[in-house]
């Protein structure tokens, strides 16, 4: 097996796929090139000195996804097709590794931060793609079963590893009521999240109907005397199964294959002394954020310029995301202090506008304040020179809605007083722009009620 029989397999070759089902040792360089993928996957997302397992998540996901897609593959595999040998199949899987390295082009460096999560998603669909239909290759291939029934296996499994994996990874909250303006890029992980959730709660049923129908009708006829004569016997080892399977003689990988691994290796270290400094400081600013030791991380921001961090990184908290650490009236508040950066200063305050927003209609970030975060929330206000004018006004206006009967008379009190000392008169009236005259309920379901029956739907 040499370079040029890994880079025709990737582009679909049938004698690539059999010379490389008769290498035993392709395993092996298949492992190298996954561990090696990690390194494109993460080199400039992930500070690998604090988290080296991480380098060892996408070969044990793999692991896992290969032998599970094996599974499935024989599960249900009709009568006179040729049997798939997990080895084989393993060492075809891991070889699709060098897919990876797409991941690896620095988007961020020359695009803004939406057209780069863009980007990234794209990449991301490419490389699914291109898996998808490369192993249905090797599927309809080693088992001389049809592209079609191969593709509706492999895609049913595909899939549902899409369902799993939308359904139990974190993203951005859908907000229909909040008012919360959420980051570019979340909007667009947002909204890629539900179209692609909507398309797989589409296809699944579909899928399923074309893989019982294929196991109803078996599959077109083969020739069962062929096949039980193509078929290696059951007491053969692995490595001599899958050279049986590929009708050709063993062959060791080449030494063109492992000086590709050699570069690989050198491209991933460049690739680490670049982007791991910045991602050691985006680390240690983050731990000291979101465990609560918030002023000494706003104070280790401000030591260093912007440009030392990553490229269109955005520092905790959250807003919009379930886990948001600290609350962003906490970080807008400390970063207040006059030995904090003016950079640091003007994204934390950014944080607190986005997360109280503007729309008249959004008073749950209020109500859902801690006594401590409301006080928080009130001596930021009073710097309004930093803030947005229009932002100000609607803020002082929902203020006064959200606690003019509070049962907390402390919060009530705390607010009062403090509408009454910025703006005398606003603690009686409050302005006429916060009245649920100006978004009737009625308006609001309408407004709202699709996308919320949609979300629930695909994501229960």
């Amino acid at each position: 097996m040499t370079l040029k029989d890994l880079f025709l397999y990737l582009t679909f070759q049938r004698s690539a796929i059999d010379r490389i089902a008769a290498c035993p040792s392709a395993l092996w360089l298949g492992l190298c090139l996954v561990l090696l993928a990690a390194v494109a996957r993460d080199y400039d997302g992930i500070d690998l000195q604090a988290e080296p397992w991480h380098l060892l998540i996408p070969a044990g996901a793999s692991l896992v996804t290969a032998t599970t897609l094996f599974a499935w593959l024989r599960l249900f595999q009709c009568e006179g097709l040729r049997k798939l040998r997990y080895r084989t199949f393993l060492s075809l899987f891991w070889l699709t590794a060098p897919m990876a390295w797409l991941y690896a082009i620095p988007v961020e460096r020359f695009l803004t931060a939406a057209q780069a999560t863009e980007a990234n998603l794209w990449l991301l669909a490419i490389v699914s793609l291109w898996r998808v239909l490369l192993i249905t290759r090797v599927v309809s291939h080693l088992t001389a079963q049809p592209h079609s029934a191969a593709f509706c296996r492999v895609m049913l499994f595909a899939d549902t590893i899409v369902l799993i994996i939308l359904r139990n990874t974190p993203l951005p909250m859908l907000n229909i009521m909040g008012g919360i303006r959420l980051q570019d890029r979340d909007r667009v992980l947002q909204n890629a999240a539900l179209l692609t959730g909507l398309l797989s709660v589409v296809l699944w049923p579909i899928l399923a109907a074309a893989n019982l129908s294929f196991v109803v009708r078996r599959w077109p006829k083969l020739n069962t005397d062929s096949a039980s004569k193509d078929a290696p016997p059951e007491d053969l080892s692995p490595a001599e199964s899958s050279r049986a399977e590929s009708f050709l003689p063993a062959v060791p990988v080449h030494v063109s294959a492992w000086l590709f691994v050699a570069a690989l290796t050198a491209a991933g270290a460049a690739l680490l002394s670049i982007a791991q400094p910045e991602q050691r400081l985006r680390y240690a600013a983050e731990k000291l954020l979101t465990s609560g030791r918030v002023a000494e991380g706003l104070r280790m921001m401000s030591a260093h310029r912007p440009d030392e961090f990553p490229p269109l990184w955005v520092p905790p908290p959250a807003v919009g995301w379930q886990h948001m650490k600290p609350h962003p009236a906490e970080s807008a508040f400390l970063s207040l202090q006059p030995d904090i950066a003016d950079w640091v200063r003007t994204i934390m305050l950014t944080h607190f506008t986005n997360y109280f927003g503007t729309t008249d209609y959004a008073f749950h970030q209020w109500q859902d304040l801690s006594i401590e975060e409301l006080t928080f929330t009130l001596e930021v206000l009073k710097h309004n020179d930093l803030l947005d004018e229009e932002f100000t006004r609607t803020a002082l206006d929902k203020l006064k809605w959200a606690y003019e009967d509070d049962p907390n008379p402390d919060r009530r009190n705390l607010a009062t007083e403090f509408l009454n000392q910025t703006s005398p008169g606003r603690a009686e009236n409050a302005s006429p722009a916060v009245t649920l005259a100006l978004f009737p309920q009625s308006q609001m379901l309408a407004a709202v009620g699709t996308r919320a029956s949609v979300y629930i739907t695909v994501f229960g």
